[in-house]
């Protein structure tokens, strides 16, 4: 829930106050079947004054974003925009509906949306790995922010 989300995320800081780690980054997951959900889920956690978002493609819904990358590349650019802190894309197909995102695909989203500073890919893809840093290089991950 929002409110699990929101306590998840202020018991970290309260951790990381109490233990000396204030330095270490907060990232909040921010991934939910909706781009509209994904969005406050997203304004929430930069509420709770996290470093970073990551958000995953929704695998309720796989067969659109399967069939239509073009959906998969508006959801996280959607959410890049409207984010108040960085974006990290999560690409974990095996809980995602088999939704893949491809080097080509990361490649055209980090060119879309000044506002992604990462990717994680858990597709066991060194081949997409080495595509992505040889297109987009370590600038193409410098999000532009702060934003709030």
């Amino acid at each position: 829930t929002h409110e699990e989300r929101t306590v998840l995320i202020k018991d970290a800081h309260s951790i990381l106050d109490l233990t000396g780690l204030k330095h270490i980054p907060i990232v909040a997951g921010a991934g939910a079947s909706s781009t509209r959900e994904s969005i406050v889920f997203a304004k929430e956690a930069a509420a709770e004054d996290t470093d970073f978002v990551k958000v995953i493609t929704p695998g309720c819904y796989a067969s659109t974003p399967l069939a239509n990358h073009a959906a998969v590349k508006q959801y996280l650019f959607d959410i890049a925009e409207a984010s108040l802190v960085p974006v990290i894309v999560y690409n974990l197909p095996g809980v995602s509906g088999g939704i893949n995102l491809d080097s080509e695909m990361v490649v055209a989203i980090v060119k879309a949306s000044p506002y992604l500073a990462g990717v994680k890919l858990t597709c066991a893809s060194v081949e997409e790995v080495t595509r992505i840093t040889a297109v987009v290089g370590e600038e193409g991950f410098q999000a532009k922010y702060p934003r709030r």
